[in-house]
């Protein structure tokens, strides 16, 4: 009688092994500004170790999030300087409009061809 073979075990990775930020655990995750301080480097550990943020307070009230590079980039909606920098004229555009600072699409194409940029 041929032995049976078991199916290979499937190992499932624990949350904490998982890539990406995780969500504070407060009683563990917020710290006055002077624990912070005085500890840096071991909160620059635990944040890479457990991929969760630190919130850093001062006088009793949440003011900064302390977050691994790593996460940050992870859950950070940039991808680049460059998308930044589009975001920035994209901004000041709108408030160019908000402010009627304005021209008409041929005013534009003659600036444009006065520059011969058209």
């Amino acid at each position: 009688m041929p032995a049976k073979t078991r199916a290979p075990v499937r190992k499932t990775a624990r949350l904490a092994d998982r890539p990406g930020p995780r969500r504070p655990i407060l009683s563990e995750d917020v710290i006055s500004f002077t624990e912070c301080r005085s500890k840096l480097g071991e909160y620059m550990a635990k944040t890479r170790r457990t991929h969760r943020p630190i919130i850093v307070t001062q006088n009793g009230k949440p003011t900064s999030v302390f977050v691994s590079i790593i996460d940050w980039e992870a859950a950070s909606p940039y991808e680049d300087t460059e998308t930044l920098e589009i975001l920035d004229d994209v901004r000041a555009g709108e408030e160019e409009i908000e402010r009627g600072e304005v021209i008409s699409q041929e005013e534009f194409e003659r600036e444009l061809r006065a520059e011969g940029r058209l």
